[in-house]
């Protein structure tokens, strides 16, 4: 005989597996399977910048970048916003304006608006107003700037200021400067198969941890990496981009042929000629060098820079207590004006 009691049970354990299925279950579901998501969405953003990154000059689509990872348009939108910060929109033009912002400065043979064009801009009045809206100031005013007052941009963010603002009144004795000079040496280098990672410039601890990551990945997938060729390639200069954003490419060479594998991004550090410049410091040495070798070095020589990267090389894979302390060298690419 069914009591009231069973009843009462009954209707309690039914209401109890709808809302389980209803509410519990997919939540459960969905914090189990979270932190997979959540890889599975950093390599899908990972894979559609490298897109980007070959391809900004071009007339480049949302659907383009979406259908190159085999996401809908509306969904790689969202992502992409969660894991940058940014939309697809706004990241690609930053990195036209990053690219346009400093060959405006090295070729000095085009108008401001060539470079624009060239940088994938749609035209003049769509570069001018992303320019002057980004920067503070038209792109041809811009050119025309000393680098003393292009560092009082108020474009600026907190970021940044921490970064420049010492070094830019830092006085730099003859001394100093005799010592600075006499370390830059010209080599010509051949080029150099690698696999990489992208990443940013956000912390030397996180530098370090995507090289770690890396050569432990190469590890795994037996791929023959050579360690004492490591490399990193800065896209975006710290005086225009938050170091959180400055895009980076934590770099190993690898031994015989190119890598042909699924899991590795891969490239070729070019070959030719650059100036070389030792740095042992932080991150923030390794800008105000910089600095001196534009203003110092750079200005009064017979060259301009010839692409818009620099080159960190590192006689080997860099440790925790090694990034700012072993010596490399700043590898920036130069030709003749």
């Amino acid at each position: 005989m069914v009591t009231a009691a069973d009843l009462r049970l009954r209707k309690f354990l039914i209401d109890f597996i709808y809302l389980a299925r209803l509410f519990i279950i997919p939540i459960v579901f969905h914090r189990m399977t979270e932190p997979k998501r959540a890889a599975t969405y950093k390599a899908t953003v990972n894979r559609a910048k490298e897109f980007i990154e070959r391809h900004w000059r071009e007339n480049l689509t949302l659907e383009q970048i979406a259908a190159h990872v085999f996401v809908s348009p509306f969904h790689f939108q969202r992502i992409f916003k969660k894991e940058t910060g940014e939309t697809p929109k706004e990241y690609l033009t930053r990195i036209r304006l990053e690219g346009a912002v400093q060959r405006i400065r090295v070729d000095l043979e085009k108008t401001v608006f060539e470079v624009g064009m060239e940088c994938g801009f749609s035209s003049q009045a769509v570069f001018a107003r992303a320019f002057r809206q980004r920067f503070g100031v038209s792109a041809t005013a811009f050119r025309n700037l000393p680098f003393s007052e292009v560092a009082k941009l108020s474009v600026w963010e907190p970021s940044i200021q921490r970064v420049f603002q010492s070094h830019m009144i830092k006085k730099v004795g003859p001394k100093e400067r005799e010592r600075f000079l006499e370390s830059i040496t010209l080599k010509r280098v051949e080029p150099v198969n690698v696999v990489y990672l992208p990443t940013t410039m956000i912390s030397e601890k996180h530098l370090v941890d995507e090289f770690q990551k890396l050569a432990d990945r190469a590890s795994a997938y037996d791929v023959p990496v050579d360690v004492t060729e490591c490399f990193g390639m800065m896209f975006d200069f710290p005086l225009h981009t938050p170091l959180e954003k400055c895009r980076y490419r934590v770099c190993i060479g690898v031994s015989g042929e190119p890598v042909n594998h699924p899991k590795f991004f891969r490239t070729t550090i070019p070959g030719g000629k650059y100036a070389v410049v030792p740095v042992k410091g932080d991150i923030e040495t390794m800008i105000q060098l910089s600095i001196m070798f534009f203003n110092l070095w750079l200005k009064d020589s017979h060259y301009q820079r010839s692409e818009h990267h620099l080159i960190e090389r590192f006689a080997s894979l860099p440790g925790p207590k090694t990034y700012a302390t072993q010596v490399r060298e700043l590898y920036i690419p130069i030709k003749p004006i």
